[in-house]
């Protein structure tokens, strides 16, 4: 991932990344603040900018929930983009296509 980051953009990253994991979802600002400990929606929302800055996440505006976590190291942007377009074509988060083609991978080494 993003290297770089401030000790608050790691915690704030590994919150939004375990969440949408966990619920399918990315977490509202309210649940960001909540989970990292900060004391305002208004911390979370600037510290998802500099992540943005960063290149370690995308949102698209005028959405909600609306975040993406860019993993840097893994696959080339186009690939990405192409997944992330039929993640959204057949309805499922970015995370479950990649446990499932885990689960693929490891069925064929077995």
């Amino acid at each position: 991932m993003s290297t770089g980051l401030t000790k608050r953009q790691r915690a704030l990253l590994d919150f939004v990344n375990e969440f949408t994991a966990r619920e399918g979802q990315p977490p509202s600002y309210e649940q960001m603040a909540a989970g990292v400990g900060l004391r305002s929606k208004s911390g979370a929302f600037r510290l998802m900018a500099k992540l943005e800055e960063r290149g370690a996440i995308r949102r698209l505006p005028n959405r909600a929930r609306s975040i993406e976590v860019i993993d840097q190291s893994s696959l080339p942007r186009e690939l990405e983009e192409r997944i992330a377009t039929y993640c959204r074509n057949i309805g499922i988060p970015r995370s479950i296509f990649d446990q499932r083609a885990a689960e693929c991978l490891l069925r064929g080494a077995a």
